[in-house]
């Protein structure tokens, strides 16, 4: 359990003492240096991510209370402040490094399984309409740790550790969602597809293929949309 004294610094920040403002920014002044360098970000973004932060954190807007507000003691301010500067930094970095995906289209898909694997592409055609929205559906039965851990490595290209970084775990606690996510993601595709297609086995043996040689490319989609 944090110490109740967090909680009473977190309240006083909130209330615009600046000595206590101070005081969080010396004592996690180093973790939040530790965890931005873990990012690989240039010195001039470290310099915008910290001051985005204190902005987030310790000003109120248009009659919201300071960030800081919203911590309740539950995980340590440490951890807090981790969270709030990493969630940071992914923002601005996504904001500068916008990728283009226009040019992988549908179509390229197809031509390129068509080339791999005829049959796959046959499925792809009779089922793909219905494969997006099953894996869609699917997508949205996952818990909101699961959907984040997603969205952190599939579009913020974050590896293992930069991730356990954000949740403050180790790297295996992490690939286990990681790989507990992507596999409910098949399976759950895979039953709502066969339960609303009425599928032979055949078919939903192809179908799983499917899902397995799609789910990177709709999870990028799927996230970046959300």
């Amino acid at each position: 359990m944090p110490a109740e004294t967090d909680v009473e610094l977190a309240r006083a920040c909130a209330r615009g003492d600046a000595a206590a403002i101070a005081e969080v920014e010396r004592r996690f002044s180093a973790d939040q240096e530790r965890a931005l360098a873990r990012l690989r970000l240039s010195p001039a973004a470290i310099d915008e991510v910290r001051q985005i932060v204190r902005e987030k954190l310790f000003v109120a807007r248009e009659g919201a209370p300071p960030g800081i507000a919203s911590y309740e003691g539950k995980g340590s301010l440490g951890g807090f402040m981790r969270a709030v500067t990493v969630h940071a930094a992914l923002t601005l970095r996504r904001a500068q490094q916008r990728v283009d995906f226009s040019d992988f289209t549908d179509s390229k898909l197809a031509v390129a399984a068509a080339a791999d694997d005829p049959e796959l592409a046959e499925v792809r055609r009779r089922y793909g309409a219905s494969f997006k929205q099953a894996f869609a559906d699917a997508l949205s039965e996952l818990s909101p740790r699961e959907r984040n851990v997603l969205r952190l490595v599939y579009v913020d290209g974050l590896g293992l550790e930069q991730v356990a970084l954000v949740y403050d775990v180790h790297r295996v606690s992490v690939s286990r969602w990681l790989a507990g996510a992507r596999e409910t993601l098949q399976t759950r595709s895979r039953a709502l597809l066969a339960e609303r297609l009425s599928l032979d086995a055949g078919e939903l043996a192809s179908v799983a293929r499917l899902c397995l040689s799609e789910i990177d490319v709709s999870l990028d989609r799927l996230l970046r949309g959300a």
